[in-house]
């Protein structure tokens, strides 16, 4: 079994247990996807809103189909985490989200960067 201490909420049959629930698909889990994200970094156009202190507040994105498919829209359901980070010297932040895509409720990572005010979904 895997030890989760840094996932709060795993489910609540088995907390803190994430193979129970992943191995019986308990429909609770939301955070099992965390662990298997994707880095991606794709831009994306964003809506949002910035405090008075300037913190950006992600509310949806449009993200480029693949091909010639259409783009699709995304409504931020949830902001599950909110950091800073410096990479190479830019400031970014970085939101876990959680939204329903395709009818999948998929967790994610989109990053701000601060320096060139672009969007991207970093992990999914």
């Amino acid at each position: 079994m895997i030890w989760c201490p840094n996932v709060p909420i795993c489910c609540p049959h088995t907390p803190g247990l994430l193979s129970v629930c992943f191995r019986n698909r308990c429909p609770d889990v939301t955070e099992i996807s965390i662990l298997a994200m994707k880095i991606v970094k794709i831009p994306i156009e964003m809506i949002a809103f910035f405090s008075k202190k300037g913190i950006p507040h992600p509310l949806k994105f449009k993200i480029s189909g693949t091909g010639d498919g259409p783009p699709t829209i995304v409504k931020i359901n949830m902001i599950i985490h909110m950091e800073t980070e410096k990479t190479a010297g830019n400031t970014m932040y970085v939101f876990r989200c959680q939204s329903t895509i395709n009818d999948v409720l998929k967790v994610y990572e989109i990053k701000y960067e601060l320096s060139t005010c672009k969007w991207f979904v970093y992990k999914i």
